[in-house]
Order: C-alpha cells, then sequence, then structure tokens
C-alpha cells in the first residue's frame, strides 16, 4: 500500500475545463481528481500530520495555477501546469522525490504519453495560457491501493459570489479552449 496526500482543487469552472483536457488529450476520462501531490508515499495512512498554520495560509492565500512544463518519465512525457503558493515548499515531503535531486515541483499533471504527442499538448497549452488562482481546496489522503480518499481539511476563503467579472479575475483561458484541443486531438488519428 502507498499513501500520498493531496492538495485537491475543486474550483468548478478549473475542474470541469481541465477533467475535459485530460479526457481529450487521453481518449477517456481520468479517475483521479485535479489535485497537487504534496506528500507520499506512506506505507500506511499517518496518524497525525501537523499543518494546522500552514494550512491557514493556503486558505488565506489559494494556490496560482499556470506555466506549462514537463518531465519524462521513462519512454514517456508527462504535461502539467505549475502550482505556486507561498507555503506549498513548507508542506512538501515526497521522499521518493527528494527536491536536492528533483528539484521542487508543485503541479498538476494534465497529460501523460508518447514524447511526439506529449510536445504537440505543451506547445498546444503554452498557446493557451491557462492561469486560474484556485481558492477551494481539500486535503486529501488517498490510498492508491484502494483509490479510498479522506478529508483531512477543506477550504472556501470566501468563494466569490457568482460575479462573471470576479471569475474571471481568478481564472483565465480563451474562449474554445476545448474545442481546439479536439481538433488537435483528431490531427493525431490523420
Amino acid at each position: 500500500m502507498a499513501v500520498f496526500l493531496f492538495l485537491e482543487i475543486h474550483d468548478l469552472p478549473v475542474v470541469a475545463l481541465l477533467q475535459q483536457l485530460r479526457k481529450t488529450f487521453k481518449g477517456h476520462p481520468s479517475n483521479s481528481p485535479i489535485h497537487i501531490t504534496i506528500r507520499g508515499p506512506y506505507l500506511k495512512m499517518p496518524d497525525r500530520i501537523d499543518i494546522g498554520n500552514l494550512w491557514d495560509a493556503i486558505r488565506a492565500h489559494g494556490i496560482l495555477v499556470n506555466r506549462v512544463a514537463h518531465f519524462e518519465l521513462n519512454d514517456r512525457r508527462v504535461i502539467y501546469l505549475r502550482a505556486t503558493s507561498d507555503v506549498i515548499r513548507e508542506l512538501w515531503h515526497k521522499p521518493d522525490y527528494p527536491i536536492h535531486a528533483f528539484g521542487f515541483n508543485p503541479h498538476i499533471t494534465l497529460y501523460e504519453g508518447p514524447v511526439k504527442r506529449a510536445a504537440d499538448v505543451e506547445r498546444f497549452l503554452r498557446v493557451e495560457r491557462l492561469e486560474f488562482l484556485c481558492t477551494e481546496l481539500s486535503l486529501r489522503f488517498r490510498d492508491t491501493e484502494q483509490g479510498d480518499f479522506l478529508t483531512t481539511a477543506t477550504a472556501n476563503p470566501g468563494s466569490p459570489q457568482d460575479s462573471n467579472s470576479v471569475l474571471m479575475s481568478r481564472y483565465r483561458w480563451k474562449d474554445g479552449i476545448e474545442h481546439r484541443a479536439f481538433r488537435l486531438v483528431k490531427e493525431w488519428a490523420q
């Protein structure tokens, strides 16, 4: 068993867009939530992780998600959006990927696949210039064998009322992105 601590995103416009992009790029829905893995793996469920003050800081400032990048994983490439916050580094503990060897790289994975297609996805996302300030968050443990989640904390630090001007200042992407992603995937089939 391997247990990880996820910082899960719940901002509905962001989740809907990223889940749709994942589905388009992969050809099927992802069973993984939109998240940033911030701790793990643990061999068993930790008894306690003290993050009280750090959680307050995340709730106060949210998580900025932007900047497309990639890393190589065997013969595949992983495309992701970087996630930044003043406090993620303090929460970070990934012994299989120590910062001194792999750097500090909080992210949301959007695609994993062959290098050629991944390069197309990365180019596409760079042109699209996605940017989100996510404030609806939860911390959840996930057991990779069971797929179970246990919510440990949630945050919604004063989500805006449904005002388009406020939402547009928190979430930026170009209209029609889903259609353009679909056209890109259609080109792969030709």
